[in-house]
């Protein structure tokens, strides 16, 4: 069997996350390519044969975190493991220093060796910022926090309070938040009253960008936001005897903003925490993040938008980049994920989805005219200049510069499919996928 068939095998049979999946298969046929390319033998590969190849994958892929370098090792590793088990190929020297058939004699130690080599010479750094939680995690979560919000008893509040199961809800929401949002924890805590002020969205500030957002979130969760904004806060505020004179959203049974020791407990019980994978809230806020960036949302407008900072977001392109160069269809990734700026009681539409339409954007500025209108034009777009919203109807101007824009960008994409262009093959590599609804 070749390698390419092998890579496959492993995929569909291994009990791989819908999110861990594309990530693999990046890995594993740049490894394939890698064997092809070198004339390696799988039955007499070596550790030095996989490190030469990490080498390769680390200078191609412009990778700069340990993470990202460790997870292609344990890739590769697994993927010889579920080959040598399955009598697909035989390599009894390699099988023995990885250990799985008897007891690890030393492959762990040598990859420790060679990344402590690569940061010590500044090719990858050592900085971690912890791994996002899996497609099956989220899931987990997700079904537990509904359980919860679900099974809430409103009209027995008092005796919810004492028994813990209203510390249990307010975290749940919470945690369904940040999964469909991706902020940290301290703007989730400090989230207004009037953040469900939209139908179906969630108007998040982040003062220290000095940015107001409105992020799409998924029909079950406004409607759990709202009852709890109408019925159980309301009817905790009367039970409680509280004066509701501060301006936060979620607020514990005292009528206090909310703090993160409950809310990061209930995470931590459903998806765990280790020193080695990071913060339990972090990694929610990571998957997030990685799939707003598979669904083409700018790096600022995240940035902007989640409160993190650089070094977490390199990891989450990293990852993103990943995906996006397995996944034919990245429109799977767009999800719940359609940002608005919130600026003097006007909505603008994030660039990758308006009037319900998908664009992806992925064009570098270097090459020609066409080009340069398009970025224009797309950052007219992204600045509000001709965004116009009223009543929830498009404005005339508005949906004629969408129309403009589809027709230039229709107009670039049959220039370089018909080799109008004489830099076909450069604008190809540039122009990925731009789809604007069918």
């Amino acid at each position: 069997m070749n390698i390419d068939g092998l890579i496959q095998d492993f995929l569909d049979s291994e009990n791989l996350s819908e999110s861990s999946k594309p990530i693999y298969e990046n890995v594993l046929r740049f490894f394939g390519g890698f064997l092809r390319e070198n004339d390696c033998k799988f039955e007499t590969l070596s550790e030095f044969d996989i490190f030469r190849s990490l080498d390769i994958y680390i200078a191609d892929r412009k990778i700069k975190y340990e993470n990202t370098a460790r997870f292609y090792i344990s890739s590769v590793k697994d993927f010889f493991i579920f080959c040598d088990k399955r009598n697909f190929e035989k390599n009894k020297d390699l099988a023995s220093l990885i250990g799985y058939r008897n007891t690890d004699n030393g492959f762990e130690d040598k990859v420790n060796i060679k990344i402590n080599s690569l940061i010590s010479t500044k090719t990858i750094s050592t900085e971690k910022t912890g791994v996002e939680i899996d497609s099956n995690e989220l899931k987990r979560l997700i079904d537990e926090c509904d359980y919860i919000i679900d099974n809430f008893n409103s009209n027995d509040l008092e005796a919810n309070i004492y028994n813990g199961k209203y510390t249990s809800y307010i975290s749940a929401l919470g945690a369904k938040i940040l999964s469909y949002t991706g902020i940290k924890v301290g703007l989730l805590l400090s989230l207004k009253k009037e953040c469900t002020k939209i139908d179906k969205f969630l108007v998040i500030e982040n003062k220290k960008t000095k940015k107001s957002f409105s992020v799409q979130i998924p029909k079950r969760l406004y409607k759990q936001l709202v009852n709890y904004r109408d019925e159980i806060r309301n009817r905790l505020i009367q039970v409680k005897k509280i004066n509701d004179n501060n301006d936060f959203f979620l607020i514990d049974f005292n009528g206090m903003p909310l703090t993160n020791k409950p809310f990061n407990n209930l995470i931590y019980e459903y998806i765990g925490q280790n020193k080695e994978m990071g913060s339990a809230t972090a990694r929610l806020s990571k998957r997030a993040i990685i799939d707003m960036m598979t669904a083409g949302m700018s790096i600022k407008i995240i940035k902007d938008l989640t409160g993190y900072g650089d070094k977490v977001l390199d990891y989450c392109k990293e990852k993103a980049d990943e995906i996006k160069s397995v996944v034919k269809d990245p429109t799977h990734y767009v999800n719940q994920y359609l940002c608005k700026r919130d600026k003097e009681n006007e909505y603008y539409r994030n660039i990758f989805n308006i009037d319900d339409a998908y664009i992806k954007y992925s064009i570098s500025k270097r090459y020609n005219i066409e080009i340069e209108k398009i970025n224009n034009k797309l950052q007219q777009l992204e600045d509000g200049r001709i965004y116009e919203r009223t009543n929830a109807k498009m404005h005339g101007s508005f949906a004629n510069n969408i129309s403009q824009l589809k027709e230039m960008i229709s107009d670039l994409l049959y220039k370089i499919e018909y080799g109008e262009d004489s830099r076909k093959e450069e604008l190809g590599k540039e122009v990925r996928d731009l789809n604007f609804g069918r």
